[in-house]
């Protein structure tokens, strides 16, 4: 029986694209290039050794199928299923790829392969039918694509200790917790002394209602840490949610899981 993937609710309008509450992920550094050999255009990997030997690079370093399974976590999470999901590669060469939440990812590597060799090469690549793009290359720099208020955090291992994932992740895209409710008493005691602002409460409960964009930059390579440019590390939090070492898929799995775990809990109890 054929797979089918139920399509996303995405936002339409500037209106709903502002106040669209989902988590952004982009895989950084992807080892993803396109090279010509004797049979036609193909996808960089470790099987090109001779490649590799005559342009003095590691083989073990360009791995595609880490992508993949990285890919994979994602585009097949619930997360992604409810339309609370953007993703973004950016490859070794700087090119950032879009990634639309209605792509199927292939189950096979050699098919994911063709898909990449496609989208780098025709820089874009459309659903089988309609007009949908679901790969496509976007001009630099990723931080042009997402909000300009947006949080970055770098998931890397030597960053600030996460204890517990899932209530890390139930802070993100809220303001502060104790200055939320000290504006929220302040404003109580405003209200019982004069009804003139009456108004202030309801856009100081607008306030502590909005989402505050954020997104995380994970490593999309076998080996290696976090480079990008974008977000320096000095400047942005670095956080590790693991004492031991993570494939970038179980890095996915594990941020998925705890935004689904909070943001899709009503839908998961009445199920």
């Amino acid at each position: 029986m054929e797979y089918r993937q139920k399509s996303a609710r995405l936002p339409k309008s500037a209106e709903e694209k502002s106040r669209w509450r989902r988590v952004i992920v982009v895989l950084e550094h992807c080892p993803l290039a396109v090279v010509r050999t004797e049979y036609g255009f193909e996808l960089l990997s470790e099987k090109h050794r001779q490649y590799h030997a005559r342009n003095k690079q590691d083989p073990a370093e360009w791995r595609p199928d880490v992508v993949h399974q990285a890919l994979l976590h994602l585009m097949d999470s619930p997360l992604n299923r409810a339309g609370l999901l953007q993703v973004f590669l950016r490859t070794k060469k700087g090119v950032v790829i879009a990634v639309d939440p209605r792509l199927r990812v292939p189950r096979h590597i050699r098919l994911f392969e063709k898909m990449m060799v496609a989208c780098l090469y025709k820089m874009k690549v459309r659903a089988a039918h309609g007009h949908i793009s679901l790969l496509r290359v976007v001009r630099n720099p990723v931080t042009d694509h997402i909000p300009p208020n947006c949080t970055l955090f770098r998931v890397e291992r030597d960053g600030d200790s996460v204890p517990d994932l899932y209530a890390f992740c139930a802070t993100c895209g809220v303001a502060d917790g104790d200055a939320t409710k000290k504006r929220k008493v302040e404003t109580f005691a405003a209200c019982e002394a004069a009804p003139s602002h009456f108004a202030q409460h309801h856009s100081e409960a607008a306030e502590a209602r909005k989402f505050y964009p954020f997104a995380f930059i994970i490593g999309g390579m076998s080996k290696g840490d976090v480079e990008a440019p974008y977000a320096p590390k000095g400047q942005v939090k670095s956080i590790r949610i693991s004492d031991r070492g993570m494939s970038a898929a179980a890095v996915c799995s594990a941020i998925t899981h705890a935004f689904e775990d909070e943001w899709l809990r009503d839908d998961n109890e009445t199920e």
